[in-house]
């Protein structure tokens, strides 16, 4: 990838952060996207530094991926002007002064005039923090409501409060996707106040603050039926109990990976093991394998749950079975083969001296 010039329009004998930047652009961005745009205003100042999508990835420990998309974010904004050469790499990039904003009509909050889709999150979160998210999702994804239909929604008190409540939990002002995201769970999913503010402080309490993640847990409850805390209390605990479980029946000394915690959704939704049934299995394929195999696992849970195993009972009784079978095929006879399979002659005395008598009458004759 080549290389590409920076320059500014206005002066740059140092780096200056603009205050309008730091009040109104800064806390509705992505926490990597404002380091990527501090960096680009001290590389001003720097006018023998050779940069590329690399060197900054390389300085601010990020994916090429990710520069890119910081930079076209600032670009939606209005910040940067990027130029682009005719196989689409970036070879000039022009920082432009911060302009006056608007104010959100939701929570007084201003935003760039050119972004209204800053009212939904930017911020990712990876498969290995989705530990209640369905396998297969029947309910859609948080929608992008428009400033319109926001101001309208949250014009009711009671979503006021409980917008408080959140900022409280945060410990921080709401972002916008915040607030698309708590009215997605009253209006969409039919979440009561009190399953709402127990969601975000169950995600919180674990160190997730990102909206997808926030989202992702919403849903599998959806998906699961759950209607009130109590019930997303007993689910959180259940797969808490037996992910750890799990894991430590294996030997990974850590929380099982996205793929894992699928074959794990499985055995809880699909088959309805309890946590012994779970670690038993995983006894078993240690002992057979002399590994940890999720594959393998379940390919004996498969089996169980086909013969209606509940209980660690009912395994012990199949495998008494099992081994009884397998007895009474060993102590069966064998079956007969082409050569023992005809029926054996008796022989008496008299035969035995009419042969005789022939042998001799026959050896006579050839003498």
């Amino acid at each position: 990838m080549s290389g590409f010039r920076l320059y500014t329009k206005e002066n740059s004998d140092s780096t200056v952060v603009s205050n309008i930047f730091l009040d109104y652009y800064m806390p509705t961005a992505n926490g990597s996207y404002v380091k990527v745009y501090l960096y680009l205003l001290r590389c001003l100042g720097s006018s023998d530094m050779e940069l590329s999508i690399p060197f900054f990835a390389d300085r601010l420990e990020n994916t090429e991926s990710d520069i890119l998309r910081a930079l076209h974010y600032w670009e939606k904004v209005g910040l940067l002007e990027l130029s682009t050469n005719s196989s689409g790499e970036i070879t000039n990039i022009c920082l432009c002064n911060p302009k006056p904003l608007s104010t959100s009509p939701v929570t007084g909050h201003v935003l760039p005039k050119s972004a209204p889709d800053l009212l939904h999150s930017t911020q990712d979160v990876t498969t290995s923090d989705i530990a209640l998210a369905s396998g297969n999702r029947t309910v859609s994804h948080c929608k992008n409501y428009s400033p319109e239909q926001l101001a309208k929604f949250t014009q009711d008190k009671s979503l006021q409060n409980l917008l408080t409540v959140i900022e409280s939990y945060m410990e921080r002002p709401l972002k916008p996707g915040d607030i698309q995201l708590v009215v997605f769970l009253c209006q969409d999913l039919h979440f009561s106040d009190e399953l709402v503010m127990y969601l975000f402080e169950y995600c919180i309490s674990r160190g997730k603050h990102h909206c997808n993640y926030i989202e992702t847990v919403a849903i599998g409850w959806k998906e699961e039926g759950i209607t009130t805390v109590e019930q997303a209390e007993q689910a959180s605990n259940r797969y808490n109990r037996d992910f750890n479980a799990v894991s430590k029946a294996f030997g990974l000394g850590r929380m099982p990976a996205a793929m894992e915690q699928k074959f794990i959704q499985k055995w809880i939704r699909e088959f309805g093991f309890d946590t012994p049934i779970l670690v038993e299995a995983c006894n078993r394929t240690i002992l057979q394998i002399k590994k940890p195999d999720f594959k393998y696992a379940d390919s004996i849970l498969e089996k169980w749950h086909k013969n209606g195993v509940h209980t660690l009972a009912d395994i012990k009784a199949l495998d008494n079975t099992y081994k009884q079978s397998k007895q009474n095929k060993s102590s069966t006879p064998q079956t007969k083969n082409k050569f023992n399979s005809y029926s054996q002659r008796n022989y008496s005395a008299k035969d035995y001296s009419d042969l005789e008598k022939r042998l001799v009458e026959k050896n006579f004759r050839k003498s």
